[in-house]
Formats: C-alpha cells, sequence, structure tokens
C-alpha cells in the first residue's frame, strides 16, 4: 500500500496523504496513467516506487509505496544488519 500526496514546488507534503492499495496503484497509475507528467521511479536505497503527476487543476502529486521489491530491498537490508526476523503491517494488501 502507499500514500498519495498533494505536493508543492518542492516536493513537500500539503496535508494528508490519501491511503492506496498496491491494486489501486497498479491500475490507476502504472497500467495507464491518464494524469500530465505522470511519472514513476523506483528509489535506489529503499527500494520504494515513487509516482509524480499533475492532476487537471494543476495541483501537484506525489504517491509513495511498498511492493514486493521494496520489502524484499528492506528485508535484505535487516539480514545484514543482524535481524533474522521481520512481521508486515497490512501485507494483506500485496
Amino acid at each position: 500500500f502507499g500514500y498519495d500526496w498533494k505536493v508543492d514546488e518542492k516536493g513537500k507534503a500539503q496535508g494528508n496523504g490519501i491511503s492506496l492499495s498496491t491494486y489501486k496503484v497498479q491500475q490507476q497509475f502504472m497500467d495507464s496513467c491518464v494524469q500530465k507528467h505522470c511519472e514513476y521511479t523506483r528509489d535506489t536505497e529503499s527500494g520504494e516506487t515513487k509516482i509524480t503527476y499533475i492532476t487537471t487543476t494543476d495541483e501537484k502529486h506525489t504517491i509513495w509505496f511498498e511492493d514486493e521489491k521494496s520489502v524484499s530491498t528492506k528485508k535484505d537490508y535487516l539480514k545484514l544488519k543482524g535481524i533474522s526476523s521481520v512481521s508486515y503491517w497490512a501485507y494483506s494488501y500485496f
């Protein structure tokens, strides 16, 4: 799951983010994004996916969300630090 944040020109959040399931992110933004300047990248350190877009009313948004790859990246990091077990919150959203 992840969050959709309205952001300012510097990318800082303007208010609370709206939660989105991984399914909704995939369906609305990755499969066929209809928003202006819709782009997605993966953060090299955390493995999380970042989507940026602009609405029809010219509001800038950023979505950060977890998926199988980002969870795997974080689990690998924890193993390097000697942590051998983890638990998931809202894992069923995958």
